[in-house]
């Protein structure tokens, strides 16, 4: 006599793509070291400026050249919205960093981008909304929502 938790095939969860695991983890440690840099630059220690503008622009490459990855899209759609995310990810970092060395432009730069940033995060929100049923397909607005959020706030608290 078996018992149904026995022959029950055992569930391994699921796993990212290794690819899609060191993109996501190259991402997590820049966005450290900028936290790093951030701190460095508002203590005026050595090194702040450097690390963050070293931090910045490599998180705008991965933004433009890996958003497919970070995101996690599937099918054409999702690819498409992936780049334009990516594309407006890219320009608001741009601008924070402007803002944040006290570079000229950086209130340009902001402007430009906090439409284009909050436009894409209001329609992900929504599509995330609208898509809940569907796990697959939200995991995409999910992962969009939770990066253009932080980048949305601070354009909109220093616009």
């Amino acid at each position: 006599m078996t018992t149904p938790l026995i022959d029950e095939p055992e569930r391994s969860p699921q796993r990212l793509p290794i690819a899609r695991r060191v993109a996501i983890g190259f991402e997590i440690a820049l966005w450290l070291l900028t936290l790093v840099g951030l701190f460095l630059k508002l203590e005026s220690w050595e090194g702040g400026s450097e690390i963050l503008i070293l931090t910045f622009s490599i998180l705008m490459c991965c933004y433009l050249a890996l958003p497919v990855l970070i995101f996690g899209s599937k099918g054409v759609r999702q690819h498409l919205g992936a780049h334009a995310v990516g594309i407006a990810l890219s320009l608001g970092l741009r601008g924070w960093l402007f803002r944040i060395e006290a570079w000229e432009g950086g209130h340009e730069m902001s402007i430009i981008s906090f439409p284009l940033v909050a436009l894409l995060l209001l329609t992900c929100i929504v599509l995330w909304v609208t898509r809940k049923e569907q796990p697959e397909k939200s995991r995409f607005y999910r992962n969009a929502v939770f990066r253009l959020l932080p980048l949305t706030a601070f354009l909109a608290l220093f616009f």
